[in-house]
């Protein structure tokens, strides 16, 4: 279940290329204001890539607090994975931390494709890199950059464009806690069967999602 803090809906999701891979997304929470955001991916697919991920994944839980900066968050997890690949595996890795008290972003972008905050009046903001891929320079010096929330921002939308560029007709999310953000911006709510047949046999019954669409 994805971590909340007041003001602020989280949700994601991920489409790996196979069965398993080397994907990773998390959301860690350090308190009711604070969360930080992960989102690595790491050269290569299949079970060796994700073997290597779940070092970065176990490194990234052992790091992080609300103390330790994105810059410096990549810079650990930057020796930890250089002591133990080798020069033909790299990892992308972004990682912000979301400020509700103060409503601002702090983040550290090592090679990941650039985030995109869209502004409520429309605008685009491009949350390019600032370092290196992890892996191959274990001394790198990374550096965060910050940046303002406001009201109404949101990263929905560019998904949504980006479904329809595509030739999408269709997009699914699958929610237990935040149904009524994305009914409010015209998702409905369906059935498990009205999944893809293979998302179907990943669905976990378990925890029970809601499912809607767009």
């Amino acid at each position: 279940e994805i971590p909340q803090i007041k003001g602020y809906k989280i949700a994601g999701a991920w489409r790996p290329a196979r069965m398993v891979s080397g994907d990773y997304f998390d959301v860690l929470s350090f308190h009711d204001t604070k969360a930080a955001l992960c989102i690595a991916d790491v050269s290569g697919k299949g079970m060796p890539a994700a073997l290597l991920m779940s070092n970065v994944q176990a490194a990234v839980h052992a790091f992080a607090s609300e103390t330790v900066s994105p810059s410096e968050m990549c810079a650990k997890v930057n020796r930890v994975v250089s002591s133990s690949t080798g020069q033909d595996k790299f990892i992308t890795f972004f990682y912000g931390v979301v400020d509700a008290a103060h409503k601002k972003l702090t983040y550290t972008n090592a090679g990941h494709n650039p985030g995109i905050l869209l502004r409520g009046d429309g605008s685009l903001i491009r949350l390019e890199p600032g370092g290196a891929v992890l892996g191959p320079f274990p001394n790198w010096n990374y550096k965060h950059e910050e940046i303002d929330l406001r009201a109404g921002d949101r990263l929905l939308r560019h998904v949504q464009i980006q479904a329809r560029s595509l030739k999408m007709t269709r997009l699914f999310v699958l929610t237990t806690r935040a149904a009524h953000w994305f009914i409010e911006r015209g998702f409905a709510q369906t059935a498990v069967e009205a999944l893809p047949q293979q998302k179907q046999l990943l669905y976990n019954l378990q925890r029970r999602s809601k499912v809607l669409v767009n």
